[in-house]
């Protein structure tokens, strides 16, 4: 029988509910945050910065499960393109957010960067997992 992480699916879905549960976390501690700041329009920019950067999170993660099942040769450029996609999906997704919502762009722009550099943590756990396949994992 297999381990789940061999399949790029199941190690991907753990990710994302990795990234979710931390980003429901970050969401709680920047919404009791923002309460201090001045309200509900500054939690709900902390809130959607945050959430931009969830999806640019789980976007990047779509790059590292498909190089995971691919040869060890080929990993490491679907890891390096994964950092790619996502810093891309977040520059669209903050933009599209700063252009589009009706947000104050301090609160929104603090609750991107919390949550763009707090799921790095996951984002490299993710991507040390699929880079090391396997076979290194004694599946």
């Amino acid at each position: 029988m297999s381990a789940p992480d061999d399949k790029p699916t199941g190690g991907y879905l753990r990710f994302a509910l990795v990234v979710l549960a931390t980003a429901i976390g970050l969401g709680a501690v920047g919404w009791h945050a923002a309460a201090r700041w001045g309200g509900l329009e500054i939690q709900a920019a902390v809130l959607a910065g945050i959430a931009a950067s969830t999806f640019a999170s789980l976007v990047g993660g779509v790059a590292v499960a498909r190089a995971a099942a691919r040869p060890a040769r080929e990993r490491v450029t679907g890891m390096l393109a994964s950092m790619a996609l996502r810093f891309v999906a977040a520059l669209v997704a903050i933009g599209t957010v700063l252009a589009f919502g009706d947000f104050p762009a301090p609160p929104l722009l603090i609750g991107f960067a919390m949550g763009y550099l707090v799921l790095l943590a996951p984002d490299g756990w993710y991507a040390r997992r699929a880079l090391e396949g396997p076979s290194s994992r004694g599946g």
